[in-house]
């Protein structure tokens, strides 16, 4: 064809991931700030959830609101540490394999949008816990962004 075509490469070179470095900082960013917010969202809709038996339609409604505010709280945080989807992705795994506490509560997190049965375990981690025991502590996350372990993990993947 042309010279002008010889000088393209297919497919595309792939963007290059963030720095491995600056991990910490951005999952900290997410964590924290997402956190109490997940909290808040979870102390509000905690009453819906009985201890035992047969979940009601309102749960399952709470559910989906859940998956909805996960996705829009990611999506700011990312837009404000300005990384990709695919980024986070990729960054969020490695963080986790090598056990980096703030991976493990945002996949526990992700993990209850995921999942009905995580979700409702966190809600009624709330529903157990004293108001103050919610609130944050400068020099780490609450009591319920602990107790939100990542058993599984969630399928994030990138759009």
């Amino acid at each position: 064809m042309g010279a002008a075509s010889s000088s393209r490469s297919y497919p595309p070179p792939l963007a290059d991931p963030p720095p491995t470095d600056a991990l910490p900082a951005v999952l900290e960013r997410i964590a924290s700030s997402s956190a109490r917010e997940l909290e808040a969202f979870l102390r509000l809709s905690a009453p819906s959830f009985a201890d035992e038996g047969e979940q009601s339609h309102e749960c399952a409604v709470v559910h989906r609101s859940y998956c909805a505010f996960v996705e829009h709280l990611l999506a700011d945080a990312l837009d404000e540490v300005r990384i990709d989807r695919d980024s986070f992705v990729r960054l969020l795994s490695d963080a986790a394999d090598r056990g980096l506490a703030e991976a493990e509560m945002i996949l526990g997190f992700a993990s209850a949008a995921d999942d009905y049965l995580q979700f409702r375990r966190l809600a009624l981690c709330v529903q157990s816990t004293p108001e103050a025991a919610s609130h944050e502590k400068a020099e780490g996350p609450s009591a319920l962004a602990r107790a939100s372990p990542a058993t599984a993990r969630p399928q994030l993947t990138a759009h």
